[in-house]
């Protein structure tokens, strides 16, 4: 007598076009899954111009002491701050405890270097005004409208009097130009979680709101090797600048 095994059937989601709708355990599993992934990590913006971000910051501020790079990802700006900001020791924030975990791992020998902390939201760990300088790199276009104000204010409670915070964003980027849509269910998505774009007047509108001193805000086109002449060139042509730096001042 035979035994007939009853077949396991697997539910298919119909194929419906839609928005995704952010929420902490997607961020968390799209960048957990990014962080794995050598192209992804080649490809990373501040692996790429991270060196260049730092040439301009010091054109215009010193670095030194307690420095934090909030929101670190695999930890590129974490490698360049401490081989070129050698007055100061490195500190940093993730959101992806796989990122986080990658970052601890590969400078975990630096004597400067004094971890990556994992947090889910603020407040963090660290007490008022600890930090000299705060770097906050490609990732205000990363947070939901309802958390930004808090994640900035937090920023502003981590520096001291007379720090500073610098923050790079795309400048005025076309979202639905970068957007993808998964062909199994039809999630719609930006291939690098962006749900934001910034103008020079929206970025320093909020970073004042949240109770910064501007320093200065402007768009500029940064290189891995800078040319004083291209740059030139791309303001007398008025060609769109793609990034966006703001410099501001904790009162």
């Amino acid at each position: 007598m035979s035994v007939q095994i009853p077949r396991l059937v697997i539910p298919v989601s119909p194929f419906t076009p839609h928005d995704v709708v952010w929420d902490d355990e997607k961020i968390a599993r799209y960048w957990d899954y990014l962080s794995k992934v050598p192209a992804a990590l080649k490809n990373c913006w501040s692996k790429q111009v991270g060196k260049a971000l730092l040439q301009y910051v010091r054109r215009k501020r010193v670095l030194r002491g307690r420095i934090l790079d909030y929101g670190c990802g695999p930890g590129f700006l974490v490698g360049e701050l401490l081989e070129l900001v050698p007055e100061a020791v490195i500190y940093g924030v993730e959101y992806s405890e796989d990122s986080a975990k990658l970052v601890n791992h590969r400078f975990r020998r630096h004597p400067r270097f004094k971890g990556i902390s994992l947090v889910t939201s603020p407040p963090t760990e660290y007490d008022d005004h600890y930090f000299d300088a705060v770097f906050f790199t490609e990732t205000i276009e990363h947070i939901r409208a309802h958390e930004r104000l808090e994640a900035l204010r937090e920023l502003l409670r981590l520096l001291r009097p007379g720090g500073v915070v610098v923050v790079s964003t795309p400048n005025e980027e076309d979202l639905e130009a970068s957007k993808a849509i998964c062909p199994d269910c039809g999630a719609v998505f930006h291939v690098v979680q962006h749900v934001t774009s910034w103008s020079r007047a929206g970025l320093q509108s909020i970073m004042e709101a949240a109770g910064f001193s501007t320093i200065s805000c402007t768009s500029t086109y940064l290189r891995s090797r800078p040319s004083l002449l291209r740059a030139l060139w791309d303001k007398i042509q008025k060609r769109h600048l793609p990034h966006l730096i703001y410099l501001g001042e904790a009162p």
